[in-house]
């Protein structure tokens, strides 16, 4: 039709197709695409109904991309994946259960995992995942107990990540992990 669609971002999947998010029949969600008609298709309505998921990523491990997106009410922003297939197109693990959701953010891929920051109880902390459920946990606890880590920024930095966070003694500073 003469309407445009509007695309968020592009990035491959493997060497014949690219994942994107783009707002199709009333939301956004991701699509695949392998650059033809019939091989371009929305991967799945995560935010289902007329609302939108708008996910977007957060780093790729091999031929998976792991991202970010609102799975609705009783699941909020989450820790998602996609092998750009429909059946491969999933949550990987709610780590904060109920509607808020956890907001992973500041994806950092080293040595196979995805680091990245997200919220639980224990505020904004360091997580990992291999983009299984299993494979995702918290890597840290940087300010103990329910205090808020604030982390954010991370950055890949040869074989370490280094990201700013809180301990709850010298406010935000500069720290460093080594997997």
């Amino acid at each position: 039709g003469p309407d445009s669609t509007y695309i968020r971002w592009l990035l491959p999947i493997s060497k014949t197709r690219m994942v994107f998010r783009a707002d199709g029949p009333g939301d956004e969600e991701p699509w695949v695409t392998d650059g033809t008609t019939a091989g371009t298709k929305r991967l799945a309505d995560l935010y289902p109904g007329s609302s939108s998921s708008q996910a977007y990523p957060l780093g790729r491990i091999g031929s998976v991309l792991l991202m970010v997106a609102d799975g609705g009410p009783g699941i909020g922003r989450e820790l998602y994946r996609t092998d750009g297939t429909k059946a491969g197109t999933r949550l990987v693990k709610d780590l904060l259960a109920g509607a808020g959701g956890s907001d992973p953010r500041d994806g950092v891929v080293l040595n196979g995992r995805l680091y990245f920051a997200a919220v639980t109880g224990a505020g904004r902390e360091l997580w990992v995942s291999d983009g299984t459920k299993a494979g995702t946990k918290r890597v840290a606890d940087i300010n103990p107990g329910a205090g808020d880590g604030k982390v954010q920024s991370l950055t890949k930095v040869g074989s370490r990540i280094v990201f700013f966070a809180d301990d709850g003694q010298h406010g935000v500073e500069p720290w460093t992990y080594a997997p």
